[in-house]
């Protein structure tokens, strides 16, 4: 299920290497390292709430994830929020080499917002829609990868921190679109 998200993953990375060179890389992976550590909240969240979610029924989960989605998404505006006015102050005291990185990492904090679909990641988990985690993982890397190859030659670095965003995005917005339509079984 995860081959060509695995792959997809590692992409950006080497595409930015032969297309841009060493130093654009390295302003790339500085201005995404923050925020992807601010990402490393999710896989908590994931295991704190996949015990209650698993037991509670689908249906149920259907109406209150929303609603929960929609709390999570005003927790992370304020996360990225932050970040956005912070990134500039981290960027000049810890890394005043990558003073590059600050804009790319603002928009690329965006996608915090889509922690929101991690409660209809893991209700489609925990009730073993196996079709929809299918279909899922593979329309998101397939999509993230023809954005890579058409967005690094329009917009270079900055083409591939809006396929990020656009792609955290859309994969929160399939999520929660598989769990208020199942497919039949």
């Amino acid at each position: 299920m995860e081959i060509i998200g695995n792959f997809a993953r590692y992409l950006d990375k080497i595409l930015i290497f032969h297309y841009l060179g060493a130093l654009p890389l390295a302003i790339y992976a500085f201005a995404i390292a923050p925020v992807e550590q601010l990402q490393g909240g999710k896989k908590i969240l994931s295991s704190l709430i996949m015990p209650k979610i698993s037991q509670r029924p689908f249906e149920e989960l259907q109406e209150s994830g929303p609603r929960k989605a929609l709390l999570l998404t005003v927790y992370a505006l304020g996360l990225s929020g932050a970040w956005i006015l912070l990134a500039p102050y981290f960027y000049k005291f810890i890394y005043p080499q990558y003073i590059d990185s600050i804009f790319y990492s603002q928009v690329y904090s965006l996608t915090l917002l889509a922690v929101a679909g991690t409660i209809f990641n893991e209700t489609l988990i925990a009730h073993k829609k196996t079709k929809e985690l299918y279909l899922h993982r593979t329309i998101i890397p397939v999509v993230q990868i023809v954005l890579f190859f058409i967005l690094l030659p329009m917009l270079g670095l900055m083409g591939l921190v809006v396929t990020h965003v656009i792609m955290r995005s859309l994969a929160s917005l399939l999520s929660y679109y598989f769990v208020k339509h199942p497919l039949n079984n």
